[in-house]
């Protein structure tokens, strides 16, 4: 059974994603190949990113720093998925709008998932983040 809560990293120095990673309280991140984890240390310089469990309209996992293509009152708009610890639960900003401005946030599980769609996330593909 896959566990509800899954991370993967963004390692700075290397530029790219690790997915299956562990995270463990001293901070300390370890990632596996299979059944076997890899001795080679990611280091410090990573972001961590933690699955939402919520798919978009493809079936795609959404994770925390995705940036997605959102349709709603025949409005369209990209938003970037982050963790809020005011609310305690994954929202997204919609990407051109006022940072801390009422309409620029949404609550994931509000979206219909049919209307969500994964285009990219903000390490990889940092040109989606302009208008």
């Amino acid at each position: 059974m896959p566990s509800r809560f899954r991370f993967r990293v963004w390692d700075k120095t290397k530029k790219e994603m690790v997915e299956d990673v562990g995270i463990f309280e001293d901070s300390a991140v370890i990632w596996w190949k299979g059944e076997d984890a890899l001795t080679e240390d990611i280091g410090t310089d990573v972001e961590i990113m933690q699955d939402t469990g919520l798919k978009d309209k493809n079936g795609k996992v959404i994770w925390e720093g995705d940036i997605l293509h959102c349709e709603a009152a025949k409005k369209e708009a990209r938003s970037i998925v982050f963790w809020s610890e005011d609310w305690a639960r994954f929202r997204a900003r919609i990407i051109g709008r006022k940072e801390g401005a009422v309409d620029a946030y949404a609550t994931l599980r509000n979206w219909k998932q049919q209307k969500v769609e994964v285009i990219g996330n903000v390490w990889e593909h940092p040109l989606l983040l302009t208008r």
